[in-house]
């Protein structure tokens, strides 16, 4: 491993912390999280022992946070809310990408308002705002809307379901087709716009190609994505 290397050759360099955080996230992107906290604890600690600067240990902090968060460890929502508030006025990508996860924690305890709310904070700020976080976003919002969407279909309310169910589809494919490089976001989006569409050919009636697109974009899913939750997910609904 190239960070390994890097920190075994010059323990002392003067990119420790970037050596550090990198191996952290590589650690954490393949789920080998209880090794990425240890690097990640490492670095939050060096951060401040030997004065690698405030952001890093943010940056440690943040992930240490996912980690939890993905372990099913309690407390993470306040852990989120604080690293916010204090990251906010000087490190706004940071304070940005913990709202964001704020918001996922909250649309996975079905409160959609909170977490609506958060994801378009993110949104308003697009511009300043790291384009893999805004595309976050726009697939948070879109999970909010499609979830509202298929409440009322299941109240037998497609009528009141329709401008939720058009809304969520054009979030989802803001992500597809103007965050294209994103591609952690990519698979999660195809295949609830896929679901949007094939949902739209059922209940609006001028959407007479919502089923053809919806289709399309399930295979783009399956195709591209086959080895995620999503790609699966698509896979199995054919």
């Amino acid at each position: 491993d190239v960070y390994d290397e890097l920190l075994k050759k010059h323990p002392s360099t003067r990119h420790l912390a970037r050596a550090l955080l990198g191996k952290g996230q590589s650690l954490f992107y393949v789920r080998k999280l209880p090794e990425a906290d240890e690097v990640l604890t490492q670095l939050k600690s060096d951060a401040q022992s030997k004065g690698l600067g405030e952001r890093w240990g943010m940056e440690a902090e943040f992930l240490l946070l996912w980690s939890a968060e993905a372990q099913g460890k309690p407390g993470v929502a306040d852990g989120y809310k604080d690293l916010r508030a204090r990251a906010r006025a000087s490190y706004p990508g940071i304070a940005n990408k913990a709202s964001l996860r704020m918001g996922r924690v909250q649309l996975g305890n079905d409160n959609v308002r909170d977490a609506e709310a958060l994801f378009d904070e993110i949104l308003d700020s697009r511009l300043e705002t790291d384009r893999d976080v805004v595309a976050g976003a726009y697939n948070g919002r879109g999970r909010c809307n499609f979830g509202r969407a298929q409440g009322l279909l299941s109240q037998g309310s497609a009528e009141q379901a329709l401008p939720y169910m058009r809304e969520a589809a054009l979030d989802f494919l803001r992500v597809h087709v103007s965050y294209p490089g994103v591609r952690k976001e990519q698979a999660e989006a195809l295949y609830f716009a896929g679901q949007c569409f094939l949902n739209l050919a059922a209940i609006d009636p001028d959407a007479s190609d919502a089923e053809q697109r919806g289709q399309v974009l399930l295979k783009r899913c399956r195709d591209n994505f086959g080895a995620s939750e999503w790609g699966r997910l698509a896979s199995s609904q054919r």
